[in-house]
């Protein structure tokens, strides 16, 4: 699939903390559960971490970071204007649903043909590794639509690489 693994805290009788999404999305969950589940952001920040000890795999805000740096664009936005002219490389999630721009300095990928979230999730993690190896000085990456399934997973990896500390 390309995502890890969706990690809940189940540890209260009242509640679930969703700690890591994952392919496993969070309305499967809830569904299965019966109820709602809470945001768990505490593992997120470096003094909880150091504090309290890391609570799951996978959930330093700084995970997954590459070492060129990586700039996240809503979905859909026109990114045109945003692109220096040094090497750069975008990133579009689906090939039929964004506009083809040509934006001038930057090589133009996408994760895949359709609205495919499970492609997307397959494709992306190669795809970042292959693009820090090339030499970019900037990767713009477009986030995933709100819409329910990855979506959510997939926003959390790239929001995560995107964070520098």
């Amino acid at each position: 699939m390309g995502l890890e693994s969706t990690i809940v805290d189940v540890r209260s009788n009242q509640s679930a903390k969703l700690l890591r999404p994952g392919g496993i999305n969070r309305e499967t969950l809830e569904k299965v559960l019966g109820y709602k589940l809470d945001a768990d952001t505490s593992n997120n920040d470096a003094e909880s971490n150091v504090n309290q000890g890391l609570m799951a795999p996978g959930t330093l805000s700084s995970h997954y970071s590459p070492k060129t740096k990586l700039v996240l664009i809503p979905h859909g936005e026109r990114i045109k204007d945003l692109v220096p002219t040094n090497p750069s490389a975008v990133v579009r999630c689906f090939r039929s649903s964004t506009q083809l721009e040509h934006t001038a300095g930057a090589d133009t990928f996408w994760l895949a043909e359709d609205v495919d979230m499970a492609a997307v999730a397959h494709n992306m993690f190669n795809l970042l590794n292959t693009l820090d190896t090339v030499g970019y000085q900037t990767i713009f990456w477009e986030l995933p639509p709100d819409i329910p399934g990855l979506s959510e997973a997939i926003s959390d990896r790239l929001r995560r690489a995107a964070h520098k500390i």
